[in-house]
């Protein structure tokens, strides 16, 4: 203990900056796929799709989205994700919102698209539509955010865009024949029931197998908070107060 203290009290200027810069400085991750079910760009689904879209306020109750689970096992911050949309007509162009909804169930879905526990609004300026994505008439769509997941469980995610019906009509969400998680268990989300299939519809019930959605979530680990340097600071500033009182003391009793 006093040896610590007696270093502290010796740092230089110079010293006291590198040692803040080693304990403030978070080590870096590279950004890792932790779902696909896309692939390499073969065409994802022989025809199959969703329409997975957030209308204007006259439709509202036709807003829908085909959410599909996830799981980590340990704190991720998700910093990307992709969805593969079927697009001849390059109607996504005109979406005014990018939407990721991250949800604890199915059941939350049901009941309001934006996520329960989590949710990110994307400009659609900052969204990569790449129309050349296959010859199958789909597009990759790849979508930057920044949404923290802080627990290990499993979540379910819908990626869907802001757009009119009228005058562009409806897009689709491609299916998978590529399971990263739990197979063929996709459900589509109707808050409103506008299609008359319920708030909450099994893809098997409404659509053949697969039942995968088209999505890809990257990430990197999420990092505990470190303290905040005018923190660290105190601290140091005790130690060199300690270390001198200490010295002090030493020189009294001899």
């Amino acid at each position: 203990m006093l040896k610590k203290l007696s270093i502290a009290s010796g740092l230089t200027t110079a010293g006291l900056a590198s040692a803040l810069a080693l304990i403030v400085s978070p080590p870096t991750h590279a950004i890792t796929i932790i779902f696909d079910q896309i692939g390499n760009g073969a065409p994802t689904d022989n025809g199959g799709s969703f329409v997975n879209q957030d209308f204007e306020p006259v439709f509202d109750s036709f807003d829908g989205a085909i959410v599909d689970d996830f799981e980590i096992n340990n704190p991720v911050k998700l910093l990307g994700v992709d969805a593969v949309f079927v697009d001849n007509s390059n109607i996504l162009s005109n979406a005014t919102q990018w939407n990721v909804g991250i949800f604890s169930s199915p059941t939350a879905a049901s009941t309001s698209l934006i996520g329960d526990v989590a949710h990110a609004f994307v400009d659609p300026n900052d969204v990569n539509i790449s129309t050349g994505f296959n010859n199958s008439g789909e597009v990759l769509v790849e979508i930057p955010i920044s949404l923290p997941l802080a627990d290990a469980d499993t979540y379910w995610v819908g990626i869907y865009p802001t757009l009119d019906f009228d005058p562009f009509g409806q897009v689709f969400v491609s299916l998978s024949s590529l399971a990263n998680d739990t197979s063929d268990n996709a459900v589509f989300a109707n808050p409103g029931n506008g299609f008359g299939s319920g708030t909450l519809a099994n893809c098997l019930a409404l659509s053949a197998s697969p039942c995968n959605v088209a999505y890809r979530l990257q990430a990197v680990p999420e990092l505990k908070p470190v303290p905040e340097p005018a923190s660290i600071l105190g601290l140091l500033a005790i130690g060199a107060i300690g270390s001198t009182s200490l010295k002090r003391r030493q020189k009294e009793e001899k």
